[in-house]
């Protein structure tokens, strides 16, 4: 077996062998908190149509000034 499949051959098992240690060894702490989605403060199951206040969407989108 010459040198380059050698190098292949483990480079491939160290990398199946870390998945799996990643998989076997992973601490799961998911609670209701970390699995709901970020809504920026808004309840997200709530309505879409709600109005929407022009002071946040300011500051948190910046309108790069026009230059002539």
């Amino acid at each position: 077996m010459n040198t380059i499949s050698l190098m292949f051959i483990t480079s491939f098992a160290l990398s199946i062998a870390l998945v799996v240690l990643n998989f076997w060894l992973a601490q799961m702490n998911s609670d209701q908190e970390k699995l709901s989605p970020y809504e920026c403060g808004f309840d997200p199951l709530g309505s879409a149509r709600l109005p929407f206040s022009i002071r946040f969407f300011l500051s948190s989108h910046p309108i790069p000034p026009i230059r002539p």
